[in-house]
């Protein structure tokens, strides 16, 4: 009961304080032309694709798993 309490609380504060989480101090004062800025959201679409590939080569070796299962069980 205290944890539920404690969860509601803090998405409450969460809610009411939220501006000033909305945007890092780089992209909410900084120019969107700026190199800095350039190069944080090359950064983050790097981060981005490194992230869909493992989850890839995840999605891909479970598939793997699964029918190599089927062929055991086939045979």
């Amino acid at each position: 009961m205290i944890l539920k309490i404690s969860t509601i609380a803090l998405f409450a504060i969460n809610f009411l304080y939220s501006s000033e989480a909305l945007a890092c101090s780089a992209c909410f004062f900084g120019s969107p032309k700026d190199q800095s800025n350039i190069a944080l959201r090359a950064g983050v679409i790097l981060l981005m694709a490194v992230l869909l590939c493992v989850l890839g080569g995840f999605i891909t070796f479970f598939l793997g798993l699964k029918r190599r299962t089927k062929l055991r069980q086939l045979s």
